[in-house]
């Protein structure tokens, strides 16, 4: 069963020590290439939304082949969460990240479970401590002239060539 992640943009921005000190557009691309390189909401099957307050058009935004990004006009991030979360048609499968009190009460109200900002950066650390851990370690792999100097030496060997 996929998960749909709904992230409260600016608060997930001011409360990650890369991001809080950055001018907005910076923190907000930068926070966008983490969300694409470390994937915090795992499974490519997931889905994440990024509601930012205010409009693409004032503050400029690129657009994301792996997640959505919306830019409210009009209304508050917080009510345009609350709105997709209500409009669902499986609360259940919603985890929305926020350190907003009140936004996370109305949307557990609602049926959707909530994540807090530091958790959500916290999975994807561990999530690519685990990955690194199954990579393959590359420093002790033989270049071709190497497997190929090794190979020769073994036919010379083996096969009783000059």
């Amino acid at each position: 069963m996929s998960i749909s992640y709904i992230v409260d943009g600016y608060n997930a921005i001011k409360s990650a020590a890369p991001y809080c000190d950055l001018p907005l557009r910076q923190a907000r691309e930068r926070f966008f290439s983490y969300l694409e390189t470390r994937r915090p909401h795992g499974s490519l099957r997931n889905r994440l939304i990024v509601v930012f307050d205010g409009s693409s058009e004032v503050f400029g935004c690129r657009n994301n082949q792996t997640f959505e990004i919306i830019f409210t006009s009009g209304e508050s991030a917080d009510d345009k969460i609350q709105e997709i979360v209500v409009s669902s048609k499986n609360p259940g499968t919603v985890v929305v990240v926020t350190d907003d009190r009140a936004l996370g009460y109305a949307v557990r109200r609602a049926g959707a479970r909530t994540m807090s900002c530091h958790e959500f950066f916290k999975t994807a650390a561990v999530r690519g401590a685990r990955a690194s851990v199954r990579e393959p370690d590359t420093k002790n792999l033989l270049n071709i002239v190497q497997r190929e100097k090794i190979t020769e030496e073994c036919r010379k060997i083996w096969l009783k060539r000059p």
